[in-house]
């Protein structure tokens, strides 16, 4: 497909929509067109049309730009992303489809049924990776009220554990010790351990 034939369906998209309003960008990460329409095209050519006329096809490109537009990237790397979703979810469905039709071989069923699988499996890949990019599902623990009695002791700050040793010495077989709890004792009222 064409960048005039993109842009082209891209303007017969925006026809349809109120004079009061200005139509809409179709961000895939960057403001350049020729980055979307590049983007649009290595996208539906990922789509399975054996036998689609013209008509269909500028309606699979429609559908494109439109996932395009409501996933918003950002960047180009979110551009590329979530072109990447929807091939993958393309295919994972044409995977169902040619598993379901009635002629199917059972081994047939199996393998598309198989490559669907895959398919949906880099699909939530893509989508985590997309979100953690994004900064989405990132957890935060927010410690609002700590109280250390006498005798007590507290860490404030990151910690990073290295690695665990069971202590099974003490008769707590289940107990965990970080391997260099020895090297680095905490400043603390009893001194007495070092």
């Amino acid at each position: 497909m064409s960048r005039t034939a993109s842009k082209e369906i891209s303007g017969s998209r925006r026809s349809g929509i109120n004079a009061f309003e200005s139509p809409p960008a179709i961000p895939a990460g960057a403001s350049s067109d020729a980055w979307t329409d590049m983007l649009a095209e290595q996208t539906i050519l990922t789509l399975w049309n054996d036998a689609s006329s013209s008509e269909d096809r500028a309606k699979q490109l429609i559908a494109i730009l439109d996932a395009l537009e409501r996933i918003a990237p950002r960047d180009e790397l979110e551009g590329m992303m979530a072109s990447q979703m929807i091939a993958a979810h393309s295919a994972a469905m044409e995977c169902f489809r040619r598993a379901m039709l009635p002629t199917q071989t059972m081994v047939g069923r199996d393998e598309n049924l198989g490559h669907a699988n895959k398919l949906l499996r880099a699909f939530a890949s893509l989508v985590e990776t997309f979100n953690r990019h994004r900064g989405k599902n990132q957890q935060k623990v927010l410690v609002e009220h700590v109280h250390v009695h006498a005798g007590g002791q507290a860490v404030v700050g990151m910690v990073a554990h290295r690695g665990a040793i069971e202590n099974e010495a003490e008769g707590q077989p289940h107990a965990k010790q970080t391997s260099d709890a020895s090297e680095c004792p905490l400043p603390g009222e009893d001194q007495e351990r070092e």
